[in-house]
């Protein structure tokens, strides 16, 4: 079973104005969204498999409010961002927040420069039972087709990790010379190809989701 969730990270801080900006007030929005792909086993244990950047570039926004008042601000957000309604307010009501601190009370009469960083996770859940988690190991004849059928060559500029041994798919496993890499055939997760074998030789299955392979052949 899948399940998704959103949870909605925020940081701010704030500082005097750089000369550049001029005399008003501005915030600065850094956006980025991630996804977070968790697994869970039929104990009730939560893994992190993977965690993959968004292909989205982190977007920035430079904002000069008017008005540092929430439903204001959710106004200005919902123009500028192009996002849901619920996010602009919750985002809207920790810029206000953060802005009438006491902690920033010294810049409360002069220009500054608020700097606000979200960072938007969805959280894919995996969630396993113990018909979705076969524990048998892969038949011989899986190995042969996923070295035939499934085998990609590693770009070097891949930055996409390899969930078994952590490090990226574009280098070699620590203590291996070879880099091969092998795309499940139905999720299309990648592992190297000397990761993947080691954990089929146990499982039949895939390391993130547990779909075994070639699975249409086997039902």
């Amino acid at each position: 079973m899948e399940t998704e969730t959103v949870r909605i990270q925020v940081a701010t801080r704030m500082s005097n104005l750089p000369p550049n900006l001029g005399f008003t007030s501005a915030v600065i929005i850094k956006l980025h969204e991630v996804i977070e792909e968790l697994l869970e086993d039929v104990t009730g244990t939560t893994h992190v498999a993977s965690y993959v950047a968004s292909l989205s570039p982190i977007s920035r926004v430079l904002l000069k409010p008017r008005s540092f008042l929430p439903e204001k601000l959710s106004r200005l957000l919902r123009r500028q961002l192009n996002r849901e309604t619920p996010f602009c307010e919750f985002l809207a009501e920790k810029i206000s927040f953060c802005r009438f601190s006491r902690a920033n009370y010294t810049l409360y009469q002069r220009p500054f420069l608020m700097s606000v960083n979200v960072r938007v996770v969805k959280e894919v859940r995996f969630v396993l039972s113990s018909v979705s988690a076969p524990l048998s190991c892969a038949p011989v004849d899986v190995f042969q087709r996923l070295l035939e059928e499934q085998t990609v060559e590693p770009a070097m500029d891949l930055d996409e990790s390899c969930s078994i041994c952590f490090e990226k798919l574009s280098e070699s496993p620590s203590g291996s010379h070879h880099n091969s890499i092998i795309q499940m055939p139905n999720c299309l997760h990648s592992f190297h190809q000397n990761c993947i074998f080691e954990w089929l030789a146990r499982h039949n299955s895939c390391p993130l989701c547990r779909r075994v392979p070639f699975e249409e052949d086997q039902d």
